[in-house]
């Protein structure tokens, strides 16, 4: 589930959980683990995905299979590697070389650089799309980057915005050209920090972070099984649940690494709906628009579902 790549002072990460790098419990304990010993190994880190995807966030339909308290270890697990990543000692760079909606958005937030490919691709919180309320920790991350009012008209839309977007909100650093320099630019932005002396370099950043470090100083098991009881309630498990919900089949991950290929995953309880899906993502990739809009005419023929239809896949992962 990752990679580790050397670049000599500079370690990097590779996130490798197929089919879209979503974060499970097993990718969040192994992650956190790396991270934590990184240090050991390397100088600074870089955390990457893969060509045209870098996370497509947590991985809910194994998360709705869990109960209340094994879903409390799980977001103590999650803010645990958010923590770890905020508070490494050694710089840490986000390279973001495609789609980062939700959960992937959240685990560069905590990086010190993000670097992400142009491209059609889309990155942002989307937890008010499927009725969620943001943690604290996590909006306070987004205000470090994109100020109180910027982060507020993101947050609120549950807006997934393009990279061009992203890097004037403040929500990346740089853009690269393309999925195959993000890394290297992540490397590079590395590297140069290196140069700096270690000293003042490593304190100043320290110094710095302190706002974030309090803010996980503030987190404990009360906020968490806050957030969770949320989860379990019944205004979020009505968003859940009706048309257009998670546990509804219509929530989908536009995680592509081609802008024209159809949602390779789709979160469903309909066999029908799962069959057609499955036969058609045996087909060759390269297929045009049309084509989405022929599966989704079968699948409400197939399962007598009025509600699915075809969307930009721009709008990327959110409730539909």
């Amino acid at each position: 589930m990752l990679k580790q790549i050397d670049h000599g002072a500079v370690m990097e990460l590779s996130m490798d959980r197929a089919p879209v790098n979503a974060l499970n419990p097993a990718l969040v304990t192994e992650l956190n683990t790396a991270i934590q010993l990184a240090p050991k190994a390397s100088k600074a880190l870089v955390i990457s995905g893969r060509e045209g995807l870098f996370s497509a966030g947590l991985d809910v339909p194994e998360l709705m299979q869990l109960d209340q308290h094994q879903m409390t270890e799980f977001w103590r697990n999650f803010f645990g590697l958010l923590e770890t990543v905020a508070r490494s000692p050694i710089p840490v760079a986000a390279a973001i070389a495609g789609h980062a909606p939700a959960g992937g958005a959240v685990l560069s937030l905590f990086c010190d650089y993000r670097v992400m490919s142009r491209g059609e691709f889309v990155i942002g919180l989307n937890e008010t799309a499927v009725g969620l309320l943001v943690p604290g920790v996590i909006r306070h991350a987004l205000i470090r980057l994109t100020g109180i009012h910027r982060a507020e008209r993101l947050i609120v839309a549950g807006a997934l915005i393009t990279p061009e977007e992203a890097f004037a909100n403040g929500l990346v650093d740089k853009l690269s050209e393309s999925p195959v320099d993000t890394v290297k630019a992540a490397v590079e932005w590395c590297n140069a920090h290196l140069e700096l002396p270690a000293h003042s370099m490593l304190g100043n950043r320290a110094l710095l972070r302190q706002d974030i470090f309090r803010e996980f100083d503030s987190l404990d098991d009360k906020n968490i099984s806050g957030f969770v009881e949320r989860w379990f309630s019944e205004e979020t498990q009505k968003v859940h649940d009706g048309p257009g919900g998670i546990a509804n089949g219509r929530f989908w991950q536009a995680v592509t690494p081609e802008p024209h290929m159809v949602f390779l995953t789709k979160f469903c309880r309909c066999q029908a709906e799962k069959q057609i899906l499955k036969r058609f993502r045996q087909r060759p990739s390269r297929r045009a628009w049309w084509d989405r809009e022929s599966i989704h005419s079968r699948i409400r023929h197939k399962c007598g579902n009025p509600q699915v239809r075809p969307i930009p896949w721009q709008t990327g992962f959110g409730r539909r």
